[in-house]
């Protein structure tokens, strides 16, 4: 269960946390999904 901001992912049905998005984007720029896709919670 995600409390506070959340950020969907490129394919709609996945969500994350915007702290959890924002920490993700410092180390590694590609979604978790492993689409290739660049995330970008700013």
């Amino acid at each position: 269960m995600i409390k506070g901001p959340s950020y969907f992912l490129e394919n709609g049905e996945s969500v994350m946390g915007q702290n959890d998005a924002l920490m993700w984007s410092k180390v590694h720029p590609y979604s978790p999904l492993g689409s290739g896709y660049r995330l970008n919670p700013f």
